[in-house]
């Protein structure tokens, strides 16, 4: 249904249905803390001033314990 003719040229949508041919999923083994590492980080930017950089590499040490935890089984 999404990908007939009318929605894919739809002006709003259609750029967004033409993408799904070529789209992909990001992979999530332990959606909410991978989310929260997200919003961490963005807190840390925006409420707290820090380098995006840092505030990046802060978070991305929680998130290899999710995966490493996920993988070890």
């Amino acid at each position: 249904v999404a990908l007939v003719d009318a929605n894919k040229t739809h002006p709003l949508y259609g750029p967004f249905i033409r993408g799904l041919s070529y789209a992909n999923a990001t992979a999530f083994v332990s959606e909410k803390p991978q989310r929260q590492s997200l919003i961490d980080a963005y807190d840390m930017v925006v409420l707290q001033g820090a380098d995006p950089a840092a505030a990046l590499k802060k978070v991305a040490k929680a998130e290899q314990e999710v995966f490493d935890e996920f993988f070890e089984d």
